[in-house]
């Protein structure tokens, strides 16, 4: 069904909402409307408002969902609040979190299980193949589980090709805001996301070698609040790079991922090519001890529009295949959806997830 509304007209019906903390400006000249979603008679907004104005973001919520669903013909009106920190070029993190306390033998000293402060449980997800959709899947499982009520975080650990940023609609949310020495996560979606690619200009490359990536990483993963001592975050998801060089080795060294509820996900497409890299991480994951939680085969299938046929393009096998070798459990097999990548590519991935109920096996990552 094509749309009934373009974003031109949705932005016009929402132009005369004031902003409840400047009633001067509009909610449209104010630039808080940073996307939309349409799908039909279902529309989805992204609404960006910084940290001190969270007190009246359910006001502003309720307006513009009260606005929205009067149009004739909308049946459904989702608003995703997303928190902004604004830029700030002297708070870029010049100091590192300090270090966990020194392990006493050299084998210790390889692999370090210190917990991450208020992170209950780690999880790594991997793919040893660029381009099967692995950070898509990261962010998708992040914002379903956050919608199921669970306290998630994100860490893009693509130190060469961050992809967090966009698709959370964060591309240019800037650096991070400081607390002391340590970094406070974007927010969107309900899920806290810390990138490499927030600390970079846009499109500026990130050239490191071994120990830069590992001080990166340290910074990343322990001087960022990730969650408090009332509320420790449930999860923290980790999108792994493509490979199994010195990035995935130095998060397998900063991050515990032999912890209770911890381990890796390993993600595949089919065919046997993407098979072949990911079974290089399973190698990977078995000789660190990082225990792998399951396997998520991605574009499965793609479903004919008019026949609903599932139409296997890239063949099949391959996740079950992979499965069976991890002795672990094939957690889903995921169709190929063009609004989601769609979705993901424009930074509208959190109203895209709000509005279609995300997936609801997220919740068997978070076993207790």
């Amino acid at each position: 069904m094509p749309p009934i509304y373009d974003e031109h007209l949705l932005r016009s019906a929402l132009c005369h909402i004031p902003v409840p903390w400047n009633p001067t400006l509009d909610v449209v000249s104010a630039g808080l409307l940073s996307g939309f979603v349409i799908r039909g008679a279902n529309v989805g907004v992204m609404v960006t408002i910084e940290p001190q104005h969270h007190a009246q973001a359910l006001l502003l919520q309720q307006k513009i969902e009260a606005t929205l669903g009067a149009l004739e013909a909308i049946e459904k009106v989702t608003v995703v609040l997303t928190a902004h920190q604004e830029a700030r070029a002297t708070e870029a993190p010049a100091t590192e979190a300090p270090p966990p306390p020194a392990p006493t033998d050299r084998k210790k000293a390889v692999w370090n299980h210190h917990p991450v402060a208020h992170v209950r449980r780690v999880i790594a997800i991997a793919s040893g193949k660029g381009g099967v959709g692995k950070s898509t899947l990261t962010a998708w499982l992040a914002l379903s589980l956050a919608q199921q009520g669970y306290r998630v975080g994100v860490l893009d650990a693509d130190i060469y090709g961050p992809s967090i940023p966009l698709m959370m609609g964060l591309d240019e949310a800037g650096k991070p805001r400081l607390e002391g020495n340590m970094m406070i996560p974007h927010v969107a979606g309900n899920v806290r996301c810390m990138s490499v690619g927030f600390l970079l200009e846009r499109d500026q490359a990130a050239i490191m070698r071994g120990p830069m990536i590992s001080k990166t990483m340290q910074q990343l993963v322990r001087g960022t609040i990730w969650g408090s001592e009332d509320e420790p975050l449930d999860v923290l998801l980790v999108d792994m790079p493509p490979g199994t060089g010195d990035i995935h080795l130095s998060m397998v060294q900063q991050i515990p991922l032999t912890m209770r509820g911890s381990g890796a996900i390993l993600v595949t497409t089919p065919q046997e090519m993407a098979v072949i890299d990911a079974r290089k991480c399973l190698i990977m994951f078995q000789k660190t001890n990082v225990p792998v939680l399951g396997v998520i085969e991605n574009m499965s299938y793609v479903q004919h529009p008019q026949t609903l046929e599932k139409m296997r393009i890239f063949g099949e096998g391959g996740g079950m295949s992979l499965a069976q070798q991890a002795d672990a459990p094939l957690m889903a097999q995921c169709a190929m959806y063009p609004e989601l990548r769609a979705a993901a590519d424009a930074g509208k991935l959190p109203a895209y997830v709000a509005m279609t109920g995300g997936l609801a096996w997220a919740e068997h990552l978070i076993g207790e």
